[in-house]
């Protein structure tokens, strides 16, 4: 029927018509009203704490920097030397020739390997630090120090084999980049 209302179309049951009497009274009710606005809801916000982030993010470059001096060391004596050129302290300004003067003045040693492994509760930052000897001694290196235990494990063909040594090193980071203070002969 074009044109009827509601209660014409609904020939018949009074029960039907009151059914549809409540529904009706009941959304003009609810429009009336008004329902409560939609709500969005979003993830819970989480504070950052940069400093722990930035800890997190250095103790992971320190980790690097040890792991790396042991695979580079494992592919041959060049290897790791080259790595603590690259990867000492930029103003202690070493070279190859420095570190074999320093540690080999007999010449390179097949089959000379090192192992550092940072105990990583241990990093700990240590601005104040100082550098000991050479001559940068007493001058506090840029970046972000840390001081850590490393264990260090030395296999050198020349001598008897040593037992691992616990040791407090320090490390810095700079421009993103993790170094050590591995003196040489020119530092």
């Amino acid at each position: 029927m074009v044109g009827g209302g509601l209660f014409e179309t609904m020939r018949g049951s009074t029960a039907v018509r009151i059914v549809v009497v409540a529904l009706a009274a009941s959304l003009a009710m609810s429009a009336c009203t008004g329902s409560p606005a939609p709500t969005t809801t979003s993830a819970p916000t989480t504070t950052v704490d940069p400093a722990a982030a930035q800890l997190e993010s250095d103790t992971q470059l320190i980790h690097d920097l040890w792991w790396g001096q042991t695979l580079a060391f494992h592919a041959g004596f060049d290897e790791g030397i080259g790595y603590w050129v690259d990867n000492t302290y930029p103003q202690l300004g070493c070279t190859y020739g420095d570190y074999l003067g320093s540690w080999f003045p007999e010449g390179p040693v097949d089959g000379y390997a090192v192992e550092h492994v940072a105990n990583g509760p241990t990093i700990r930052r240590d601005d104040e630090w100082v550098i000991p000897g050479g001559r940068l001694k007493g001058q506090v290196p840029e970046g972000r120090i840390y001081v850590m235990k490393v264990t260090v494990t030395t296999l050198d063909p020349r001598i008897a084999p040593a037992p691992p040594a616990v040791r407090d090193l320090h490390a810095t980071i700079l421009e993103g980049k993790a170094y050590f203070f591995k003196g040489c002969s020119s530092a």
